[in-house]
C-alpha cells in the first residue's frame, strides 16, 4: 500500500508573521499521525521560522529569498517573486513525482499559480481567510467566524466541485488544546493571572505598552505571563520594561501556548490563529487587531460577546490599555460571560476533521467515551445541524441556554447515558444517547452523526458499538428507536444495526427494537 504523500506551500517571516506556517504545521502533524508523508516548500523570507519545521523532522525545500523587502501591508505581493516564477520553482521541488495532496496557505497565491501545479497533485487544498481572489481547488478551508455571506463569496471564486470547509469547527489546533479542554474546570470570572502575547512579530510593540499599563499600582496583584515576539531584540525590550514589575514571567521560544493559556484567567493579545486556541480553552480575551484582515473577524466576535475588542493595536497607548483593563476587571460577570461564549467556538478537533476528509478516511472502528461538560458546544452543533433538525420530531433550533440546562441535567441523570464516538485518532464522529424508561424496561435510542463523517460508514459502526456497550452495562433494558416515517436513511441505519420493526408509539413515526441474538 502506497504512502499518502503531501506537500505544503506556505511562508513565514517579518511581513506575513507566523500564523500561516503554524496552522499548516498543526495540519501536517495530524496528517503525519494518520500515516501521511509530509514535506514543506517555503521561501526563505527574513524572519522565517523554517528551522522549527526542520527541528520537527520535516523535509523543507527552501526557495530563494525574495529580491528586496516585502511590504507587510501588500499581502497579495507576499510571494516576493512573480506567481509564475514561484510556481515553476515549486514544481521543480516536486520533481520526484506527483503528490496525493498539495496544500497552499498564502495570500500571494491564486488560481493562476494553482493551475500551474494541477498536474503535480491529485488534489489541492487552499487555506484562506480573506475571500478576495479566485482559486483552482478541490477543498477550501476558512476557519474564521461570523461572515453571513462567506459561502457565497467563496462560491463565486472556486470551481463547483470544490468542497468548502468553513468556520471554527475546522480550526487547526494542536492536540494539547483538546486534551486540556476536557479537564479544565469552568472559569469563574475572577482574574488572578494574565497572559500577554501579540504574535511572533509585534510591529505595534503592543506587548511593551500592555506591560507599561500593568506596571501601575492598581494591577500589582496580578501575575503576568509574557510571550515576546520572535527574536532576541523583542525579548530584551520586554525584559527591560518588566524589570521593575514583580510577578512577571517571560517565556521565550514557546512551542505551544497551551499551558500558559490553561492557567491564565485573561488573555491580552491579537486576533488571528490564537483566537481559536484561546476559544478552545474558554479563555476570556481582550483583543487588539494587528492587521487589516483581522478587523472583520474581531468585530464579529465582539458583536456576539465572544471577545472584548480594544481596537487597532497601533492606535492604543499604555494609558488606553490601562483604562481598558480597569473597566474589564471591574466586571467579573462580563468576564465569565466571555468565557461561556468563546468556549463554544472551537472544540480542538478541527485538524482531525480536515485530515479525515483530505485522506478520505472510511470508518471501521470507533472508540466510545462518556460525554462530559466540555462536549456541550459540540453536542449542540450536532443537535442543531439542519439535517438533524429536519429529521427530528421537533424541528425548532435549540437555544444555547436551554441546551446548557438540559445537558447539565442529563449528565447527572443515572437513567441517561450519552456516548461520544471517536475515530482511532480521537476525532469525534457522533453521539448515541440512551434514555431509560424503567416502567417499560426499555431505553430510547437517539443518534446523530457529525456532518463530515456521513457517507463513510461511521453511523452504522457507531450505533453497533454503542448498543453493544449499553447491553454490556444494562442487559435487561431493551434499546428502542423511534424514527419519523419519512426518514428512510435512519430506518435503514437501525435495520442494518440489528433492530427490527415493532408497533409504533406515536403518529407519523415508526419504531424499532434491538433483538439480542443470544435470547
Amino acid at each position: 500500500m502506497s504512502v499518502f504523500s503531501v506537500a505544503i506551500r506556505v511562508d513565514s517571516g517579518l511581513a506575513m508573521g507566523s500564523g500561516h506556517l503554524m496552522r499548516c504545521l498543526t495540519l501536517a502533524d495530524e496528517l503525519q499521525r494518520r500515516g501521511a508523508l509530509v514535506q514543506f516548500i517555503s521561501r526563505a523570507h527574513p524572519g522565517n521560522m523554517l528551522a522549527r519545521l526542520e527541528q520537527r523532522g520535516y523535509e523543507v525545500h527552501r526557495l530563494a529569498p525574495p529580491q528586496g523587502a516585502v511590504d507587510r501591508d501588500a499581502s497579495r505581493r507576499w510571494l516576493g517573486v512573480a506567481a509564475e516564477q514561484d510556481a515553476r520553482e515549486t514544481l521543480a521541488r516536486l520533481a520526484r513525482g506527483r503528490v496525493d495532496l498539495l496544500i497552499v496557505d498564502h495570500y500571494g497565491i491564486d488560481a493562476i499559480w494553482e493551475r500551474c501545479l494541477r498536474s503535480a497533485a491529485a488534489r489541492l487544498l487552499v487555506v484562506d481567510d480573506v475571500a478576495d481572489r479566485p482559486h483552482e481547488a478541490d477543498f477550501l478551508l476558512d476557519q474564521n467566524y461570523g461572515r453571513a455571506d462567506i459561502e457565497r463569496r467563496y462560491r463565486e471564486r472556486v470551481p463547483e466541485r470544490c468542497r468548502l470547509l468553513l468556520g471554527p469547527r475546522y480550526a487547526l489546533l494542536q492536540p494539547i488544546y483538546k486534551e486540556l479542554r476536557q479537564v479544565l474546570p469552568e472559569r469563574t470570572g475572577a482574574v488572578r493571572r494574565v497572559l500577554v502575547f501579540f504574535g511572533a512579530h509585534d510591529p505595534s510593540h503592543s506587548v511593551l505598552r500592555v506591560l507599561q499599563a500593568l506596571a501601575e499600582p492598581q494591577f500589582a496583584q496580578l501575575a503576568i505571563d509574557v510571550v515576546p515576539g520572535h527574536g532576541a531584540e523583542a525579548a530584551a525590550a520586554v525584559r527591560a520594561v518588566a524589570q521593575g514589575r514583580p510577578n512577571v514571567a517571560i517565556h521565550e521560544d514557546q512551542p505551544s501556548l497551551a499551558g500558559l493559556m490553561a492557567r491564565a484567567d485573561l488573555a491580552i493579545g491579537a486576533g488571528g490563529t490564537t483566537t481559536w486556541e484561546r476559544a478552545c480553552l474558554g479563555l476570556p480575551s481582550l483583543v487588539a487587531t494587528v492587521a487589516a484582515n483581522q478587523m472583520e473577524l474581531a468585530a464579529a466576535l465582539a458583536a456576539d460577546g465572544c471577545i472584548e475588542l480594544a481596537g487597532a493595536a497601533s492606535d492604543l497607548t499604555a494609558q488606553d490599555w490601562s483604562a481598558l483593563l480597569r473597566g474589564l476587571l471591574s466586571q467579573p460577570e462580563r468576564i465569565a460571560q466571555l468565557q461561556r461564549r468563546t468556549s463554544g467556538l472551537a472544540d480542538g478537533s478541527g485538524a482531525g476533521r480536515v485530515a479525515r476528509l483530505l485522506m478520505d478516511t472510511r470508518d471501521a472502528t470507533i472508540k466510545l467515551r462518556r460525554a462530559t461538560r466540555a462536549d456541550e458546544a459540540m453536542l449542540l452543533d450536532w443537535a442543531n445541524d439542519q439535517t438533524v433538525r429536519r429529521q427530528s420530531f421537533s424541528t425548532s433550533q435549540i437555544a444555547p441556554e436551554n441546551h446548557h440546562r438540559w445537558l447539565a441535567a442529563r449528565l447527572h441523570d443515572p437513567d441517561c447515558m450519552i456516548l461520544i464516538g471517536e475515530d482511532p485518532h480521537g476525532c469525534p464522529l457522533g453521539q448515541v444517547r440512551f434514555d431509560v424508561q424503567r416502567d417499560r424496561a426499555e431505553a430510547m435510542v437517539n443518534i446523530s452523526v457529525d456532518r463530515d463523517a456521513r457517507g463513510r460508514g461511521a453511523g452504522g459502526v457507531l450505533l453497533k458499538a454503542a448498543v453493544g456497550r449499553w447491553l454490556a452495562e444494562e442487559p435487561q433494558l431493551q434499546p428502542i428507536a423511534e424514527v419519523l416515517a419519512d426518514n428512510v436513511a435512519s430506518q435503514r441505519l437501525f435495520l442494518a444495526a440489528g433492530f427490527t420493526p415493532v408497533a409504533g408509539r406515536r403518529p407519523g413515526a415508526v419504531a424499532y427494537a434491538y433483538r439480542r441474538s443470544d435470547r
